[in-house]
């Protein structure tokens, strides 16, 4: 058996191609390896309004969510034990990006960083996907909800979070979502292979 034990997560905006990556690459590793795949996308949720512009009431909404995802991440330690590969629909870094509105405190990061991050399941790999507006746009399925001005600030916060993870030693790698599938398949599969 290959004690691989990996955590690859697809994070970023809807829309960039994550979830199409993820099953592309789904289907290239599962010919030699041990591979679940997990979706976390139902945990972002929507902000709780009694709580709004409250902080520190924000820290216990996010620690509400990080309870929810320790939850999830008991499908994710088994096949890490069992030398499999975790494929991860979403992680902690979309609670982050979309959980930090501007009303917050101006320590709401460091608090974050402090007592959030530090609970978190750290990947293996973190592939980010971000999309032009346009492009967000121009594949809308009909439920589009963000105006410019709110996609904007979500793609900044992913951007801005995922500078501390790499910094923090987080392996990730930035996809440009607006390039052809193909063309995104064919580098996420490469990235992966280069570092099993």
């Amino acid at each position: 058996m290959n004690l691989l034990g990996k955590m690859i997560v697809f994070d970023g905006m809807d829309r960039a191609g994550k979830t199409t990556a993820l099953f592309s690459l789904s289907e290239h590793l599962i010919k030699e390896h041990k591979v679940k795949i997990i979706t976390t996308d139902k945990l972002i949720g929507n902000r709780i309004p009694s709580l709004v512009g409250h902080y520190p009431d924000e820290v216990v909404y996010m620690l509400f969510w990080q309870a929810i995802r320790e939850t999830e991440l008991t499908q994710i330690q088994p096949v890490l034990d069992l030398g499999g590969i975790a494929l991860v629909d979403r992680h902690y870094l979309s609670n982050l990006a979309y959980d930090w509105w501007e009303d917050l405190d101006s320590d709401f990061k460091h608090t974050m960083d402090i007592l959030y991050l530090s609970r978190c399941m750290q990947p293996d790999m973190l592939f980010l996907f971000t999309i032009p507006f346009e492009k967000f746009v121009e594949r809308d399925d009909g439920d589009t909800k963000l105006d410019r001005h709110l996609f904007e600030a979500i793609q900044s916060g992913y951007l801005w979070w995922a500078r501390k993870l790499e910094n923090d030693g987080v392996d990730i790698i930035y996809i440009d979502g607006s390039s052809p599938m193909d063309e995104v398949a064919a580098r996420v599969l490469l990235e992966v292979t280069e570092r099993l």
